[in-house]
């Protein structure tokens, strides 16, 4: 890594001061999003961010859970009407984004060539009337059910471009809120929806306040194997103990309709 793209210390403690926050408002979906968000805008020096998680189709970026920073109501309705037009051409930079199968921080000139993105009718007919210039598009995977997690930031049209040094603090940012995500950090998904349907049935049992004894007997399989997929519980979810999942559950999910 070259002297100009490396981290100082004063980044890394803000990247992890902001992480701490989210990771306080945690079980708060939409609050520790906006937190994100916000905090992502102020420490990478933008005026436009957006965080959470999105489903891209042919180009087109559609929220499932999601915060934004800096957008006003005009903007996000010019974003929703163009989507929303099929004759209208996506956003190529999201396109070469999602070409990309694995976890990625990266520029506008990492995906495509900086020409084609300014000759763009998305740029230059949806992006530069709203002054959204230079960005920064990051796409991680949430560790419980591998659905994707985007963080996106866009300076003015004629502010600095985004330093390599800026880019390391994006990516260390959203790497540990990655390592947070369906745990520490509530995303969108029921959590018990990608469990394999044994996991499912223990964590179901614990959750109705069965002992591990009592769920092997309704199971038909020994208490050990229960213990087992109790261990294994434990690692999915970020916890220590039957009181630290229990709680996690009634804190988040106690509206969640569970599966049998």
């Amino acid at each position: 890594m070259s002297k100009s793209a490396q981290i100082r210390i004063e980044d890394a403690r803000a990247v992890f001061r902001l992480v701490g926050d989210c990771s306080e408002l945690g079980d708060d979906l939409q609050a520790w999003l906006q937190r994100m968000t916000d905090g992502a805008a102020a420490l990478l020096d933008c005026q436009s961010a957006s965080c959470g998680e999105f489903r891209v189709i042919d180009g087109r970026s559609h929220p499932v859970a999601a915060a934004f920073h800096g957008y006003d109501a005009a903007m996000l309705a010019s974003h929703a009407a163009w989507l929303a037009d099929p004759s209208l051409p996506g956003n190529p930079v999201y396109e070469g984004f999602e070409r990309r199968p694995d976890e990625i921080t990266a520029g506008v000139e990492d995906l495509i060539p900086r020409g084609e993105w300014e000759a763009s009718r998305y740029y230059n007919e949806l992006l530069v009337p709203m002054d959204m210039g230079d960005s920064f598009l990051s796409k991680r995977f949430i560790p419980t059910d591998g659905s994707p997690h985007y963080v996106t930031v866009s300076r003015p049209v004629r502010a600095a471009r985004f330093t390599a040094r800026e880019k390391a603090v994006a990516t260390l940012l959203h790497d540990a809120v990655a390592d947070r995500l369906g745990r520490a950090l509530a995303t969108s998904a029921d959590p018990q929806a990608s469990l394999p349907p044994r996991l499912r049935h223990v964590l179901n049992g614990l959750l109705d306040g069965d002992s591990e004894k009592q769920v092997a007997a309704r199971l038909g399989v020994t208490a050990a194997t229960v213990h087992e997929h109790v261990k294994r519980l434990y690692r999915r979810f970020g916890v220590q103990s039957r009181a630290e999942l229990l709680a996690h559950f009634l804190r988040r999910y106690r509206a969640v309709n569970r599966s049998p």
